[in-house]
């Protein structure tokens, strides 16, 4: 699923970034989906498609912007498939990343901005 009509279309609405090591890092070579090998690779919404489509306003006034991941397609199995997802600490654990840099979680989020109010 992609937010516009295609997935070239968000490609070139967002930033792409890809997956090396433990880290995100930009990916300006990914302009269109023949810019990376289908099967060895997703490329993911940071912020679920269809929830960022309903709720773009949300997310804009929030300061939370959407972006696209390139990724092994096991990793993207393993972050959001209900049946081999793994648990944040499984996750780090294989793959030295931390779940939520690459899939928003507005649970967190939200508890997060309770967390600060509550210290202010």
């Amino acid at each position: 699923m992609s937010v516009n009509k295609t997935l070239n279309e968000d490609i070139r609405e967002f930033p792409v970034f890809k997956v090396v090591g433990n880290r995100l890092v930009p990916a300006p070579e990914i302009t269109c989906i023949n810019d990376y090998i289908h099967g060895a690779y997703d490329l993911h919404h940071y912020i679920k498609a269809q929830s960022y489509k309903h709720n773009r306003e949300w997310y804009e006034k929030n300061g939370i912007k959407q972006k696209l991941i390139l990724m092994p397609r096991e990793m993207h199995v393993h972050l959001e498939n209900p049946v081999y997802n793994l648990t944040d600490e499984k996750f780090f654990k294989k793959y030295h990343i931390p779940k939520d840099d690459l899939l928003f979680n507005k649970k967190k989020w939200i508890a997060k901005q309770v967390l600060i109010k509550e210290e202010e």
